[in-house]
């Protein structure tokens, strides 16, 4: 069977500076690959050149058998990436290419009153209440936190963590399942 990652000869640079440099390396089908690497080495950068998130400078590379850049829809139907940061919004400078978003999304909660949507939530169970409360406690003090969880205030960063943990075990219990590469990327310290 074909390597499930291939790294060709993968460059990219930003102007003078590359953050990758000629990067050769396949992930073969069942195999454990961990991408390790100081600040700054170009985990994030050939993560998303390999999902077309960034085009390489120079090389190629394909995941899944498919062209990252000529396939990279059908790549990303296939393969899931969740990035460290989830600062989507912080980023965007100078416009925001969703202007409605955050509008219909506001105009649907005002429907409901706070303590309707901690109800709501306090009806599930914590596997799934922990993610959604990771998603949206921005803003939030530890004793709406504590509230939303049904715990002590002094426990919340430890729910919330074990919560973490336990989703992405599940997630990568279900990615093996379904006989998907297992690969993350990590800063060496």
């Amino acid at each position: 069977m074909a390597d499930v990652i291939v790294a060709d000869n993968l460059t990219k640079s930003y102007g003078t500076r590359r953050g990758v440099v000629e990067l050769t390396f396949a992930v073969a089908p069942g195999e454990v690959f961990g991408y390790l690497g100081p600040n700054g080495a170009g985990k994030t950068t050939t993560i998303r050149t390999l999902l077309d998130l960034l085009r390489p400078t120079s090389g190629r590379a394909t995941v899944l058998g498919l062209d990252s850049h000529h396939d990279s829809v059908r790549i990303r139907g296939r393969v899931g990436y969740l990035p460290g940061e989830f600062s989507l919004y912080d980023r965007i400078a100078d416009e925001d290419p969703f202007p409605y978003s955050d509008r219909l999304h506001e105009d649907f909660l005002a429907q409901f009153r706070d303590e309707d949507v901690r109800r709501a939530l306090l009806t599930l169970p914590e596997a799934y209440r922990v993610p959604l409360v990771l998603l949206y406690a921005e803003g939030m003090t530890y004793r709406e936190l504590a509230e939303v969880l049904a715990c002590p205030v002094g426990t919340v960063m430890s729910r919330l963590h074990r919560g973490r943990k336990r989703l992405e075990r599940e997630l990568w219990e279900c990615a093996r399942q379904r006989g998907l590469v297992r690969t993350w990327t990590s800063r060496i310290e």
